[in-house]
């Protein structure tokens, strides 16, 4: 399973975690503005079809990384075997730059693939 890590600056766990559940919330129904802009940005709607069979917590499941340093929290993004390349789509194309969009450009930071 691929992971990827993200510092987290300025924004809580939760609040990150939050937002990617009401995202892919969101992304469940087909007519959603949400479901829209995620093929308007590139992902088909076979994919979304796909994806809806899935669970976030399944299909993408979010860790815990530890602090990595003062009032710095890290976000471990895990692409599950069920629909990864989906899954991987849906993160990079769609939820980062909405979470980009809902808590600064600098809140949700790569760092080193694990």
């Amino acid at each position: 399973m691929e992971k990827n890590q993200y510092k987290l600056t300025g924004v809580s766990l939760t609040a990150v975690t939050d937002e990617i559940d009401a995202l892919w919330e969101k992304l469940q129904e087909p007519d959603s503005d949400a479901a829209e802009e995620a093929r308007d940005n590139g992902i088909s709607s076979e994919d979304l079809n796909e994806l809806r069979k899935h669970s976030r917590k399944d299909a993408l499941p979010l860790e815990n990384g530890g602090a990595m340093g003062p009032a710095v929290i890290a976000l471990i993004v895990a692409f599950a075997p069920v629909a990864a390349k989906i899954t991987k789509d849906v993160w990079e194309k769609f939820i980062l730059p909405r979470l980009a969009q809902r808590f600064g450009r600098n809140a949700v930071t790569a760092q080193q693939k694990q």
